[in-house]
């Protein structure tokens, strides 16, 4: 067996060496370099980026038009009808913020969506005329529903 000696500067020196050696070891064994394929291998064809949500056909016009309550980052729960949908980032018009709110019939927002609020212990702020937020969960709400909190007394401002 025969010893090389090898200088090695840099990283790129080092993968030129293993390369050698692998190659002198596919040959020494019979192996086509085609029929072999690494992770360093050029690939085939162009990569594409991935499909995110948002890109999704039609994922944007999700419950566009209808009354929603939105779960945002950080500017607490709203209720509205949803004007445009762009990812996360959602407006909203006849828009109130939901400050505080007790579902008629649950403890949830799924449940404020399918039964409405009790209107004694809720506090829904005044309507605006439109919002933009960004959205982390976006329900439809029902017919009921939509009127327990449509028609909610504007809670007073301090």
């Amino acid at each position: 067996m025969e010893a090389n000696k090898f200088e090695v500067k840099s990283l790129s020196d080092l993968i030129k060496v293993f390369a050698g050696i692998a190659a002198d070891f596919e040959a020494a064994m019979g192996v086509k370099r085609a029929d072999i394929s690494t992770e360093f291998d050029e690939p085939q064809h162009e990569p594409q980026p991935p499909v995110t949500v948002a890109e999704q056909k039609g994922i944007n016009d999700f419950a566009i038009g209808k009354e929603v309550i939105i779960r945002t980052y950080s500017a607490g729960v709203w209720f509205g009808v949803l004007k445009q949908k762009a990812g996360n980032e959602v407006i909203l018009t006849k828009a109130r913020r939901m400050y505080s709110w007790w579902a008629k019939e649950s403890i949830s927002l799924s449940g404020v969506a399918r039964h409405g609020i009790r209107q004694d212990g809720s506090q829904i702020c005044g309507e605006l005329d439109s919002v933009w937020l960004e959205a982390i969960e976006i329900i439809p709400v029902t017919g009921g529903a939509a009127e327990s909190i449509r028609t909610a007394l504007e809670v007073a401002q301090s």
